[in-house]
């Protein structure tokens, strides 16, 4: 008689996979395997290559189906023969990842960028835009884990360069002067959007409607142009 228990663990197990499924895999993972002997390593899905960026994505696919016990046993023998394949990297702590950023700022006088050729600093940095900050905006990430770099000028926050008012009407007069029109939204997206709240400010917004006049004055002047 069949227990509950052993009833479980064999509706656990993976179906044989059809015909045709298993040749769609068998295609991918000789890719797959042409790829890691070419270049002797595991594809990356943060790339900017199509074949490397399908291959990782089926990889990541392969490693989840193992880790639910949905991969078929023929398959798991498969990979298994590809050293790394079932292999990830160890999760690191948000502590460690503040403590790495804080070690590249006192080297480098600066945070990491997303578009630095290095791939640690890559790394790093997409670990603060795409983690961190949101992470922090969510309440899942406390303070204790940013510890290390919670002094740090423009971890928590990323910082902005803000520019005056007075900088934006000077450089609204050399457009003008220069293109003989309005800023657009397409060439000067700011100057557009600045131009737009004087213009439209409300009556206690004065930091916006002291600009008024001189901008229509702009735009009346340009206008005589055409």
């Amino acid at each position: 008689m069949t227990t509950p228990a052993e009833t479980t663990a064999e509706a656990k197990v993976p179906a044989p996979p059809t015909p045709r499924h298993n040749r769609i895999w068998t295609g991918v993972f000789n890719d797959f395997t042409a790829w890691v002997d070419a270049k002797g390593a595991m594809p990356k899905r943060r790339t900017t290559d199509a074949e490397e960026y399908r291959l990782a994505n089926w990889l990541n696919v392969q490693r989840a189906n193992h880790r639910a016990g949905k991969l078929h046993e023929d398959y798991v023998k498969r990979l298994s023969t590809i050293p790394g394949a079932f292999q990830t990297r160890p999760t690191r702590t948000h502590r460690q990842w503040a403590e790495d950023i804080a070690a590249f700022y006192a080297k480098n006088g600066r945070l990491p960028g997303i578009g630095s050729s290095d791939q640690h600093e890559r790394s790093l940095g997409h670990y603060l835009n795409d983690r961190l900050r949101p992470g922090l905006r969510a309440g899942i990430i406390t303070a204790g884990d940013i510890e290390p770099i919670a002094d740090i000028p423009g971890t928590v926050v990323p910082a902005r360069k803000r520019t005056s008012s007075d900088a934006y009407f000077r450089d609204l007069q050399e457009y003008a002067a220069k293109h003989g029109r309005m800023p657009g939204w397409k060439d000067s997206r700011p100057l557009a959007r600045w131009v737009r709240r004087v213009l439209t400010a409300s009556e206690n917004e004065n930091t916006y409607r002291a600009y008024r006049e001189g901008v229509a004055a702009v735009a009346a002047q340009v206008a005589g142009r055409s």
